[in-house]
């Protein structure tokens, strides 16, 4: 962009998009050697601390470093259904699947996800201490944006994201419950000890120090776990939950671990 315009990318948006769409509370998060971002990121899901994001903010220049409002983004929401910044001939070229990833099939900056009617464009952003995602239902003429100042582990962006396009379609949401810990007998914490395989080379390591569980995913930090009884355990750091699975015996033969609306099989090794 900074080539093809000669300007930077800061004043290449202002003038080409937050000033023609009166998007008056977005912009570069460090500009002019100054941060000029007022919220405040954290990091946690239960347990929370301050997220120090001021080097990925001065570092940033292309993704990831903008700040706005939900209601300037929807201000831009509303504009990509009309030619006011593109014609529409670009704006189909946008929102045409070419590329397959794990989150589904992309266009030119947005998944896409189904066709007509049911077809939705998404895009999430995720940075130090803070995590957002919008989906446009584009054929439903509906959108949820949601921005947060929490990070990936604690934010419940897609939980909510899903929570809210549900009520939008007239279905019932079950809301999240309080967690509460409870403490397990010595012989039940030996029998879920152990490695547990989610494929060739990834696994999930289930430790224990004393009454302390902890589970750790390869190249990942551990994280301690609580049990919530029923074979649940659930993180504080992360809004993740793990099921253990036993056979007909008691015995712990295998796990699923379920994060960011994703399930994790993993085999007892």
């Amino acid at each position: 962009i900074e080539k093809l315009s000669g300007m930077s990318l800061e004043e290449y948006m202002e003038k080409n998009i937050f000033k023609p769409l009166d998007m008056k509370n977005t912009g570069a998060c460090f500009s002019k050697g100054k941060i000029r971002l007022s919220a405040k990121g954290y990091t946690g899901y239960l347990d929370v601390k301050p997220a120090d994001d001021t080097m990925t903010f001065k570092a940033a220049t292309g993704d990831g470093f903008l700040f706005s409002t939900v209601e300037d983004l929807y201000k831009w929401d509303r504009a990509l259904y009309t030619d006011k910044l593109v014609s529409k001939k670009t704006m189909d070229l946008i929102f045409t699947p070419y590329a397959h990833t794990f989150m589904g099939e992309y266009g030119y900056g947005w998944y896409v996800k189904g066709d007509g009617k049911d077809k939705l464009v998404f895009h999430d952003g995720i940075t130090a201490g803070f995590h957002s995602n919008i989906s446009r239902y584009i054929g439903r003429n509906e959108g949820v944006i949601i921005l947060s100042n929490n990070n990936m582990g604690g934010s419940g962006v897609y939980k909510i994201d899903n929570d809210i396009n549900s009520i939008l379609q007239g279905k019932e949401v079950e809301l999240p419950k309080p967690k509460k810990a409870v403490k397990l007998e010595e012989s039940e914490i030996q029998n879920i000890v152990g490695m547990y395989e989610i494929m060739h080379g990834t696994d999930i390591l289930i430790t224990r120090d004393g009454e302390h569980i902890y589970a750790q995913l390869t190249g990942a930090e551990k994280v301690e776990i609580f049990s919530e009884g029923n074979n649940e355990f659930f993180s504080r750091v992360v809004d993740s939950t793990i099921t253990i699975i036993k056979n007909s015996s008691g015995e712990a033969v295998s796990l699923v671990a379920h994060q960011n609306g994703s399930d994790y099989y993993a085999i007892k090794q």
